[in-house]
């Protein structure tokens, strides 16, 4: 961590202006770059979609409250198949690869393509004050891998812990700025780049790698939105398009400062 020089003023770079030289993202609407976020924005198209049969069947919510239930039958899901990658790229082995968390998983590859989009080889920042901060907070995953105490698998515990997904990368590129996970519910991601925003007017980092990661991959974490959803007077909706819950949509998003 650098500290500020003795001559220079308290506070002198907080208002330093910060430039963002690289972005990738991944968005439900078929949303896989810059351009096609752009586009899907001047055509104003709706995402949602019915709930993809890899994520839940509405048969496991037969125990639900009707209306709760309809809630979760929409939503706004990435166009992808989620759970296709390519660990080996990432260092993973192959005995590790199947407990990898489909957001860190996701978190992995937009952070590439976002090295690749500002254009510095990868190579170059090894070694460097580069900081890396990001909002995750769905545990949707570590739910769905849950085994016996007898068949907890070694490799398991990395499902539950958010810090793992920008450190794989981190470790990958040999990075030596602050890795942080920021936790702040929808305003995760936001709260991340703010912090990064942070660091590097501090001094604490000279680049910074800044977004958020999030999948609906079950049920679990949206019900209780839904229950409450369910209780506020019903918004405008076609007769076979019942209003979906507010949280049933995902992302992936990484920017380079």
């Amino acid at each position: 961590m650098r500290t500020q020089t003795a001559t220079a003023a308290p506070g002198a770079g907080q208002d330093e202006p910060v430039a963002v030289i690289g972005a990738a993202c991944r968005f439900p609407g078929q949303v896989r770059s810059l351009n096609s976020l752009w586009r899907l924005l001047l055509a104003r198209r709706s995402t949602m979609r019915e709930v993809p049969a890899e994520r839940w069947e509405q048969a496991e919510l037969a125990g639900l409250p009707a209306e709760v239930a309809a809630r979760l039958r929409y939503g706004c899901f990435l166009d992808d198949d989620i759970y296709a990658y390519e660990p080996e790229f990432f260092g993973i082995n192959a005995q590790e690869a199947p407990w990898v968390d489909p957001e860190h998983r996701l978190l992995s590859e937009v952070v590439w393509e976002a090295i690749e989009h500002c254009g510095i080889p990868a190579q170059r920042l090894s070694g460097t004050s580069t900081g890396m901060f990001f909002g995750i907070y769905q545990k949707d995953y570590m739910l769905r891998v849950q085994r016996s105490l007898e068949e907890t698998n070694a490799y398991a515990m990395y499902t539950g812990f958010d810090s793992i997904g920008p450190g794989r990368v981190g470790f990958l590129l040999n990075l030596k700025g602050p890795q942080l996970v920021v936790e702040s519910a929808c305003a995760s991601g936001l709260a991340a780049v703010h912090t990064a925003c942070q660091s590097l007017r501090t001094g604490e980092s000279d680049i910074a790698l800044a977004g958020a990661a999030m999948l609906t991959i079950g049920p679990e974490g949206v019900i209780a939105p839904a229950c409450g959803a369910s209780s506020r007077p019903p918004a405008a909706a076609t007769p076979s398009t019942p209003r979906p819950t507010d949280t049933c949509g995902e992302k992936a998003a990484a920017s380079w400062s």
